[in-house]
């Protein structure tokens, strides 16, 4: 039987004892680990205390710790786009961090993945950092870190330039005729109503009124019916009529079920690259510029275009417009 403590000492963790020089934990196999020096505070004992029980523990990993993100209530309540994105983000972290230590990850590591993922993309490093920090965030607030830094928030993020792509009448329907049903009524869907991959591969019949297409934003939350066009309609018919099976998904494979973001992407560059080679140009655009050509070719003052879009602010629609707005000059108008 162990010795009791004094009653001084009672505060300690398991396994804790005052040696010579500094609080020391003394694990079952023997030995002894020295914490920190006797003028530490209490909490200091106890953080460092936690830090040698997730070091002597193989499985306390930012791999384990990411798949115990992946189960929390805050994970479950992000949006579905977000979820999506995070999960493909977690594949280049896991491969860099995914055996360390979380408490190991240092601000000087996260700069070092930025700056190297940024070479071959801006955009995307910002996003893995941006996920990282969230499971960053959670796993200090549920103690599953033994510290109290989240070493992403040191680091800032790398400079996105905008895109500025605009697609030109000739290349969309380029792109348009190389498609199949499913790819074209999802570019149709993007441009007309300035729809998002989201909202567009979870589109079910039960939205299809006989005035148009109902679609609440997955990201902002606002609902909107975006009315029927000759060449809207044309397109999410033959989507519908290309197979003879039941879906509830206006968008679906052949066995009905609905396409994952991945596999209309794959389908879209397909479509993208048949249309390249056949028209012997490069087409650099991405699916979500389809959205920016719908908001920049949709005709009204910035304030019209912000209601067709369903963005919350005149800013967010502005970073859409790509085309070359006409302005007056100075002199007598050619106008009749």
């Amino acid at each position: 039987m162990g010795r009791t403590r004094n009653k001084k000492d009672s505060w300690m963790p398991k396994r804790v004892y005052r040696g010579k020089s500094g609080y020391e934990f003394r694990p079952p196999e023997g030995g002894a680990i020295k914490l920190c020096g006797l003028d530490a505070s209490k909490d200091t004992v106890k953080e460092a205390y936690n830090k040698v029980l997730q070091d002597l523990n193989p499985e306390n990993n930012l791999a384990s710790l990411i798949d115990e993100y992946f189960k929390s209530e805050k994970f479950t309540k992000l949006a579905e786009e977000t979820k999506e994105d995070y999960r493909r983000c977690s594949n280049n972290i896991l491969l860099v961090f995914g055996q360390l230590k979380p408490h190991h990850i240092t601000d000087d590591y996260v700069a070092e993945y930025l700056h190297k993922r940024g070479i071959s993309s801006h955009t995307r490093a910002n996003r893995e950092k941006a996920f990282l920090s969230s499971a960053f965030s959670w796993g200090i607030d549920h103690k599953f870190i033994p510290t109290r830094v989240n070493p992403c928030k040191l680091v800032p993020n790398l400079k996105e330039k905008p895109r500025d792509r605009y697609i030109y009448d000739h290349e969309y329907y380029a792109v348009y005729n190389e498609a199949c049903p499913a790819v074209k009524a999802a570019m149709e869907i993007a441009y007309r109503c300035a729809a998002r991959v989201s909202d567009i591969i979870s589109l079910t019949n039960a939205q299809l009124t006989p005035k148009g297409i109902f679609i609440q934003q997955g990201k902002t939350g606002i609902k909107q019916i975006k009315l029927w066009t000759v060449e809207l309609r044309e397109a999410v018919d033959e989507c519908r009529n290309a197979f003879d099976v039941e879906s509830k998904y206006v968008i679906h494979r052949p066995d009905g079920r609905p396409h994952t973001r991945d596999s209309l992407y794959r389908r879209w560059r397909r479509a993208l690259s048949r249309a390249s080679k056949r028209k012997g140009i490069p087409l650099d655009f991405t699916f979500h510029d389809l959205k920016a050509k719908g908001i920049s070719d949709f005709v009204g003052t910035l304030y019209d275009k912000q209601s067709f879009s369903g963005h919350k602010t005149p800013r967010q629609t502005a970073a859409y417009i790509r085309n070359a707005q006409p302005t007056k000059t100075i002199g007598k108008s050619e106008d009749k």
